[in-house]
């Protein structure tokens, strides 16, 4: 799947796919999937992409129950191909992912991390794709705890659903629901052979105002 994915999308950026997404989705508020006041850790050089896996981290002293074994981290439950997208409690100001989990991750095939949490150890970590809500120099421990994974989280008021489909690059990042990847994708693509139209009409001297127009 993901290699008709990346054959489909080849050329393609977060910006083309949010618009395609927002076009389709008659709810406004989606916002084309895009995952607000977040930004590239590091310099993202093509767009990642796989379907989400979903975490929810939050302070320590305010967890009840946790669902993940404590014998378990959440990295060895990932599956190959996937994005984490981890919900952190706003108020937390130590890192949630650094140098060794990016390691780990990057060993099992992950393709990238979206969080509002913050992250460490930059300079370990800037071959792999991270947007993220800032940076600092505390661990994890003992300040957070992850309560869940695998369940909806919203980050940033943006709901993902586990499996969602992630796309991340140096623009941002964005979910889309499985059911709509393909009429997405399909409507991307046709949105980028528009905009080729507009930069001709450009180069060729017209007026912006007649060059977009060619823009669908």
């Amino acid at each position: 799947m993901k290699q008709s994915i990346a054959k489909h999308i080849a050329g393609l950026s977060t910006c083309d796919i949010s618009d395609a997404f927002y076009r389709l989705n008659v709810a406004a508020k989606s916002r084309g999937g895009y995952i607000p006041h977040l930004r590239p850790l590091n310099p993202i050089k093509r767009i990642s992409f796989g379907p989400s896996f979903t975490i929810k981290i939050v302070k320590d002293e305010e967890m009840n129950l946790s669902l993940v074994p404590k014998t378990q981290h959440f990295l060895d439950l990932a599956s190959t191909g996937s994005v984490l997208v981890a919900q952190v409690d706003p108020g937390c100001t130590n890192a949630i992912f650094g140098g060794l989990m990016t390691r780990m991750a990057t060993h099992k095939g992950l393709c990238g991390l979206v969080t509002n949490g913050r992250i460490r150890d930059v300079d370990e970590v800037s071959m792999f794709p991270i947007i993220c809500g800032g940076i600092s120099s505390q661990g994890p421990k003992p300040f957070t705890k992850v309560e869940s994974v695998c369940l909806p989280i919203e980050v940033n008021e943006t709901s993902v659903y586990n499996g969602d489909f992630i796309f991340l690059d140096i623009n941002g990042a964005l979910s889309i629901p499985v059911s709509m990847l393909d009429d997405v994708i399909v409507m991307a693509q046709k949105i980028k052979a528009s905009e080729k139209s507009v930069e001709i009409s450009i180069t060729k001297g017209e007026t912006f105002t007649n060059s977009i127009k060619h823009r669908h």
